[in-house]
């Protein structure tokens, strides 16, 4: 097996973690969830979002967890709009849930500049823009669509709240030797992770591995004290590969 048995630990919202643990699994590694957040869908604003959804000419999912809550509470069939996602591994999952094409930026720049980018934003004008997102999300898009003409209509449906995380179990697994590398694919997760833990998980946190998909939150972890982080492809599989390639086979 590839990574040995090493232990990876996976810091997203449980439900957006189990394909990586599986991946992770299949490489050979012992992947174990270490989420210091769990997201909670706003019920009321889910009960009222096909409306909106339905009168936007183009519909923004802001992240992985955007799609996982509010989509079981829309009409796709009846969408006749535009969708859009910032990382392509979004845009794919999105496709196979809403039978639509979905907008999104060239592999490896998932970011919001990258996806404002693309030549359709200069017919922005005029147009009903929906964005779906997590309570307390970045203004940046909704600013340049503004900016363009667009009228921007912001739904948040979701909470990131913070969870107390096992730094008892934490230490166990460092007794084993076999504990290497962390997961992350958000700096509000990095930050949490550190803020956090105790004294001394944080020495050992600092000399672990980091997987991460975006140059911000490498940067982020470095100022926290990371001493390596390797940036990768967004996607599950490229983590995976990236992993593999860094660490296995010892």
């Amino acid at each position: 097996m590839k990574l040995n048995g090493q232990i990876v630990l996976v810091t997203r919202p449980q439900m957006q973690s189990k394909k990586l643990i599986h991946l992770l699994q299949i490489a050979g590694a012992n992947a174990q969830l270490f989420t210091p957040i769990t997201i909670l869908p706003k019920t009321d604003c889910l009960l009222t979002l096909d409306k909106h959804f339905l009168q936007a000419d183009w519909v923004f999912f802001v992240s992985p967890s955007a799609i996982d809550v509010a989509a079981p509470y829309l009409n796709f069939h009846r969408f006749n709009g535009s969708l859009f996602c910032v990382g392509q591994p979004s845009a794919e999952k999105l496709r196979v849930i809403s039978g639509k094409n979905v907008y999104h930026p060239e592999a490896g720049q998932n970011d919001t500049l990258a996806l404002l980018s693309l030549p359709i934003f200069q017919q922005a004008f005029m147009k009903k823009v929906l964005i779906i997102r997590g309570e307390g999300g970045r203004a940046d898009m909704a600013h340049f669509l503004h900016e363009k003409g667009a009228h921007v209509y912001i739904e948040e449906v979701y909470q990131r709240h913070p969870i107390p995380l096992d730094w008892a179990q934490f230490f166990m697994w460092v007794q084993t030797g076999l504990l290497s590398a962390i997961c992350v694919t958000s700096s509000e997760i990095a930050q949490l992770l550190f803020k956090n833990a105790p004294q001394e998980a944080q020495q050992i946190l600092k000399k672990l591995l980091y997987l991460v998909p975006h140059v911000r939150i490498q940067e982020h972890l470095q100022r926290l004290g990371a001493e390596k982080v390797i940036t990768c492809a967004a996607g599950d599989e490229n983590m995976v590969k990236s992993l593999i390639g860094a660490l296995g086979p010892l």
